[in-house]
């Protein structure tokens, strides 16, 4: 099984995210992406964001009709802030045995990641598949990441994309 966890704000999801996950879908072959909005996004605290309940059914409503998009309330339950390497955790502990993940997620949040709680970790939990963003610069890695980590990541002519230490 190969799912691929496209976590956010989605304040609002849009068309975007919808056609990205078609085609990451595709591309990566995967059995299902789930959509999972973040709860308490640590990175935009001050931030005016719609309520979690509105945001999620707006996702509920985007992707019905689509049976391999998925609504995953992990983050809902928690009470505290949403880190993306405790929902990996979490989906990989209940699911581990058969299951491949690609983490999605965007080429702004990918060159922030270095701030994220244990981000090294999370790039060696699971795939990553960063969506490209009109008018956003392509930098590689190696601005992003230490050298020693960046080293482990080769470029993947076969899908335009970097590949690392765990696929």
């Amino acid at each position: 099984m190969k799912w691929g966890l496209l976590g956010g704000t989605f304040d609002p999801i849009h068309n975007g995210h919808l056609r990205c996950a078609e085609e990451i879908l595709e591309m990566f072959d995967l059995n299902r992406i789930l959509f999972i909005p973040a709860s308490r996004p640590p990175h935009k605290i001050d931030a005016d964001i719609t309520s979690f309940h509105h945001r999620e059914q707006m996702i509920i409503k985007a992707i019905e009709g689509n049976p391999v998009f998925t609504y995953s309330d992990v983050e809902k339950r928690r009470e505290e802030k949403s880190y993306s390497v405790e929902t990996v955790d979490f989906i990989l502990k209940k699911y581990m045995e058969n299951l491949e993940v690609y983490f999605i997620l965007g080429q702004d949040a990918f060159h922030a990641i270095h701030t994220w709680k244990d981000w090294d970790r999370l790039l060696q939990m699971c795939n990553f598949v960063v969506m490209t963003r009109p008018g956003y610069e392509d930098r590689g890695l190696k601005p992003i990441l230490p050298p020693d980590f960046a080293s482990l990541f080769t470029f993947d002519e076969k899908v335009k994309g970097f590949r690392g230490p765990s696929g």
